[in-house]
């Protein structure tokens, strides 16, 4: 196994006093709630220094995404700071995390929107509407030895169990800790490819489309990246096929030296003949950077095109 990796472009205690600063201007803390700064200063505390990087990292996108939304649609702001407000647990954050993250790029998108519960956005697109749930997953309760992926089937599996799934409805999934505790665990090839695994589960799921997400932080460039992997199910609405092909996404660039946040090793996992899929549908070859480069996905020349894109939108710190 490799050895554990720090990053020195990253100065931690000015990012966490500059988070700390900026989060607590956005959404005020009580008591009982969870405090996702208290997070980041107990793991700095105790030197776990992956542990505290990600969730600086988390909390600087959060910042971010919030900030997005904050002017140009001040309702959807006031909704999601009081949720965040009243949030009691990690797990309940996560996903939340993943609400504002939406918001934020589909306000940057100007694509018309409400936000809602089940599902969370209500999306008008050319021809009707879409829709898009998010939940978060953690793996921190993963038996020894199971297979961690089966977090990310199980949160797919219960969305698919509501009475909003259909053809119309993407569930979007903040996945990163789950992928950054597979590389740790050293796992690499069949036992991390979402590819294999997810599609055989969603043969019979009455949603559209689901979207897994994780954060890549780009150590050559000094960004944080958000990147999803995007599974169409047979039953795929074209409203919702419109709004994933057409006003979601971003264009993206290459990540040449890329890091999970939380992860604590490098593996050569990440092939560098995968195909990478931007806003303009233009496919451009990844930079294998020095065998490096990081990621839980592989290349089936089974699946059709346009049935697993692999987006990489910059998101600046």
């Amino acid at each position: 196994m490799s050895s554990p990796i720090t990053l020195p472009e990253i100065s931690l205690q000015a990012k966490i006093a500059t988070v700390q600063n900026e989060y607590r201007e956005l959404v005020p803390w009580k008591n009982e709630a969870f405090d996702p700064v208290k997070l980041v200063t107990a793991f700095a505390a105790k030197g776990d220094l992956q542990s505290c990087q990600s969730e600086v990292f988390q909390l600087e996108l959060l910042i971010k995404n919030l900030n997005d939304i904050r002017k140009p649609r001040p309702d959807v702001f006031s909704s999601l700071r009081a949720k965040i407000y009243k949030c009691g647990n990690y797990s309940n954050h996560v996903g939340l995390r993943m609400e504002a993250r939406i918001a934020s790029s589909l306000a940057r998108k100007g694509v018309g929107f409400s936000y809602v519960d089940a599902p969370d956005f209500t999306v008008k697109v050319e021809g009707g509407t879409a829709f898009i749930e998010c939940t978060g997953v953690l793996p921190a309760d993963v038996p020894h030895g199971k297979d961690m992926r089966y977090k990310i089937a199980s949160a797919i599996n219960k969305k698919s169990a509501m009475p909003y799934a259909n053809g119309s409805t993407a569930v979007a999934v903040e996945a990163t800790s789950v992928f950054a505790a597979m590389i740790t665990a050293g796992l690499s090839g069949d036992d991390t490819d979402l590819n294999q695994y997810l599609p055989p589960l969603l043969a019979s799921t009455s949603l559209g489309a689901v979207l897994v997400f994780h954060v890549v932080y780009d150590r050559e460039a000094s960004f944080l990246r958000f990147v999803y992997h995007r599974f169409d199910c047979h039953g795929i609405a074209l409203e919702l096929k419109r709004l994933l092909d057409e006003e979601y996404p971003f264009v993206g660039g290459q990540i040449r030296n890329p890091f999970v946040p939380g992860a604590r090793t490098l593996l050569p996992i990440y092939r560098a003949d995968f195909p990478v899929w931007y806003e303009s549908g233009t496919i451009v070859q990844v930079l294998p950077a020095d065998g490096r480069l990081l990621g839980l996905h592989r290349h089936l020349p089974s699946l059709s095109a346009g049935a697993l894109n692999v987006r990489y939108a910059p998101v600046k710190t």
